[in-house]
């Protein structure tokens, strides 16, 4: 275990001198990625509902579908539900 751990620390200082670069590369990889995760805006698709109470969500929901397909409303509680299983 301790050959193998020399061995990757040695590898590591090695490519920090002769290859400067690839880290350099995936630093900006990193900050541009960061940059773009905090710079983006989520949709929520509820925000039209009221999600007050238990009892007003399903009318809300009753109505938002009525402006839409059923298909519509299919996929807001799918995704509603999915909204759930992360909290």
């Amino acid at each position: 275990m301790l050959s193998a751990m020399k061995y990757a620390l040695d590898w590591s200082k090695r490519t920090h001198s002769e290859r400067p670069d690839i880290f350099k590369e995936e630093i900006k990889n990193y900050a541009d990625w960061k940059k773009q995760i905090e710079t983006s805006n989520i949709v929520n698709p509820f925000e039209k509902t009221d999600q007050s109470n238990k009892e007003s969500f399903l009318p809300s929901i009753i109505e938002l579908s009525s402006s839409g397909t059923r298909d519509k409303l299919q996929k807001n509680l799918d995704a509603f539900f999915r909204y759930l299983e992360k909290a």
